[in-house]
C-alpha cells in the first residue's frame, strides 16, 4: 500500500501490523482500535487522522505528517517519530515509552497524562507543548528537567 491514497476512509478495528504504508495519504482516516505494530508510515500524511486506542508499537512514523492527529489512549512504545510533524497532536493518556521524537515538531501537542519515559526528544520543537503532573517523564533524553517542569506548569494553568 505504499503511495496509496485512502483519504477519509474508515479503517476501524483492523490489523495492519507490519504493513508498508510509506508515502501514503491517510488524511482524515479513522483508525480507531486498529493494530499497527511494526507498520511503516515513513513520509506518510496522517493529517487529522483518528488513531484513538490504536497500537503502534515499534511503528516507523519518521518524517510523517501527524498534524492535528488524535492519538489519545494509544500504545506507541518504541515508535520512531523522528523528524515527524506532530503540531497540535493529541497524545494524552498514551503510552509512548522509549519513543524517538528527535527533531520532531511537537508545537502545541498535548502530552497530558502520557507516559514518555525513556524517550528521546533531542532537537525537537516544543513550543506550547502541554504536559501535566500526571505526565511521566522519567529518563527522558534531550530535554532538561527545568523545561519539563515549565511545560507541566503551563499545562496545569490551562
Amino acid at each position: 500500500l505504499s503511495y496509496a491514497c485512502l483519504c477519509g476512509s474508515d479503517i476501524i478495528d483492523a490489523d495492519l501490523s507490519g504493513a508498508d504504508l510509506r508515502y501514503s495519504d491517510f488524511t482524515d482516516v479513522d483508525f480507531t482500535n486498529t493494530k499497527l505494530l511494526n507498520t511503516k508510515f515513513v513520509n506518510a500524511n496522517l493529517t487529522n487522522a483518528n488513531l484513538t486506542n490504536t497500537i503502534l508499537t515499534n511503528a516507523n512514523l519518521s518524517k510523517a505528517n501527524l498534524t492535528n492527529v488524535n492519538l489519545i489512549k494509544g500504545n506507541l512504545e518504541r515508535v520512531d517519530l523522528s523528524y515527524a510533524v506532530l503540531s497540535n497532536a493529541k497524545l494524552n493518556n498514551s503510552d509512548i515509552k522509549e519513543a524517538n521524537f528527535s527533531y520532531a515538531n511537537l508545537k502545541g501537542a498535548d502530552l497530558s497524562c502520557a507516559n514518555i519515559s525513556r524517550s528521546a526528544i533531542v532537537g525537537a520543537i516544543l513550543i506550547n507543548v502541554k504536559m501535566n503532573e500526571e505526565t511521566i517523564t522519567d529518563g527522558v533524553i534531550g530535554i532538561s528537567q527545568e523545561e519539563i517542569e515549565e511545560m507541566k506548569k503551563r499545562g496545569e494553568e490551562e
